[in-house]
């Protein structure tokens, strides 16, 4: 009897198992996108959420520039935004595919941030549904779109709750709050001069494996080189007072590249105008497509070109 009572004695002394709610932001590889941001939640222990308001903020040099990846509507996830239900979902007749319904709360409305194309956004995401049909215990909430002024860049992204709008609320509506709720920002990195934003990933993969030339990043190098993508495998203007952006020199060096692989040694990357192996099988980086490129902009002047190398895939 003794030692049944000191068993039940030392029990009382074990604390119970808490349910730890955790909100983790995830930079993706450059080969997804490195600019997406995942906002992801895991409920430990059967811990229900009703609602999430979180104001997310990025350091300096740093843009929120959109927001995708939510689910919209009512039902096991979390699509309702009450701002932007209010503003732009008429419940009688629910259009959820408003490209202005979001998660992002209005700007007008108090402590709500200063909205997309800034540093600092506050985000409200809600579920309603039917019992039985509450969201998962973990899953994606949406996706980022972080971007820099100027390449290459790093800082930070940090999240708090939205105290105003009631933070990560329970299905009891009750604020969850730490050691309960852990917010968990990330380091955003973007390391390189070529973009590995979403859109660019076929053509950083390609930068990649030619050894990185800072002659395709265009703007995002020092020198600028904005040109190149166009044809200007040198960096200057020829043709005397003409300033031919693409003239003699760069066929020169197209021609003295001409079928050179990534295994030929000394070649020249900045003649690869087009950003792409070609030849079938043999893939030349410096082959018909480039002097498609030469060709179709021979003689042309800085005005006569975007100058927005490097472009999207």
């Amino acid at each position: 009897m003794r030692r049944i009572l000191l068993i039940v004695a030392m029990l009382l002394f074990v604390a119970p198992a808490m349910a730890v709610v955790t909100v983790t932001a995830t930079q993706q590889a450059a080969s997804v996108g490195c600019d997406q941001v995942v906002i992801s939640y895991i409920c430990d222990a059967n811990e229900e959420v009703r609602a999430f308001a979180l104001d997310i903020n990025v350091s300096s040099g740093l843009i929120i520039e959109d927001i995708t990846g939510f689910q919209t509507g009512t039902g096991a996830h979390y699509g309702i935004f009450p701002g932007k239900f209010r503003d732009f979902i008429d419940p009688a007749d629910p259009n959820w595919s408003d490209p202005n319904y979001n998660p992002v709360a209005p700007d007008a409305d108090p402590d709500s941030g200063n909205g997309l194309g800034s540093t600092y956004i506050a985000i409200e995401m809600g579920a309603l549904y039917t019992a039985g049909n509450e969201p998962p215990a973990s899953g994606n909430l949406c996706t980022l779109i972080v971007k820099a002024s100027t390449l290459p860049a790093s800082g930070t992204l940090t999240m708090y709750t939205n105290d105003l709008r009631g933070g990560v609320v329970d299905a009891d509506a009750k604020a969850i709050v730490p050691p309960a709720l852990v917010l968990t920002g990330t380091a955003i990195v973007f390391p390189d001069c070529y973009p590995c934003y979403t859109g660019y990933t076929v053509g950083y993969g390609n930068w990649y494996s030619v050894g990185k030339p800072s002659c395709w990043c265009g703007s995002n190098t020092s020198p600028a080189w904005p040109y190149q993508c166009d044809g200007d495998a040198d960096n200057t203007t020829g043709g005397g007072f003409s300033k031919y952006r693409v003239y003699t020199a760069d066929a020169t060096l197209l021609s003295n590249n001409w079928k050179a692989k990534n295994t030929t040694p000394g070649w020249n990357p900045c003649a690869d105008f087009d950003h792409l192996p070609g030849g079938g099988f043999s893939k030349y980086r410096v082959y018909t497509g480039d002097a498609t490129v030469l060709s179709n902009n021979w003689l042309k002047k800085d005005t006569d070109l975007a100058a927005d190398c490097p472009r999207v895939d």
